[in-house]
């Protein structure tokens, strides 16, 4: 099945057969990822909503840390999704800078049904 091409509002999750449909918030164009039964999923690290994510991680990061120095996303080195009836958990491996120093953090990112994203858990993993 090849994606479709719509313009929408919010994120809509659709069951089509096996498949778990993923209409993302301000794109024109939506996912197919298969989900045959609850359970994490590989999703690929460059998709829309899984750079959204991961981005807001990194800002919630930023907001913990005492630190002057911003952080900045370098790569998402693996990202895997698990969908519920009213969210969509995104669990990342990150690297990220904060100057001249490279880190890594394990996170788990929840995005609710409205679209709004939050982080649930952080590990440094450097």
């Amino acid at each position: 099945m090849k994606p479709m091409v719509l313009l929408i509002i919010s994120t809509i999750y659709i069951q089509v057969s096996k498949l778990w449909l993923f209409v993302n918030v301000g794109l024109v164009h939506c996912h197919l990822y298969d989900v045959h039964g609850p359970g994490w999923r590989a999703v690929p690290t460059y998709d829309p909503v899984v750079q959204d994510a991961a981005h807001h991680a990194v800002k919630s990061i930023q907001q913990r840390s005492n630190s002057l120095s911003p952080y900045e996303l370098l790569q998402i080195l693996l990202a895997k999704a698990e969908v519920s009836e009213d969210s969509t958990k995104f669990a990342m491996l990150l690297k990220v800078r904060r100057g001249t120093k490279e880190e890594k953090f394990k996170v788990i990112i929840n995005k609710s049904m409205e679209g709004k994203f939050y982080l649930n858990q952080m590990e440094d993993h450097s």
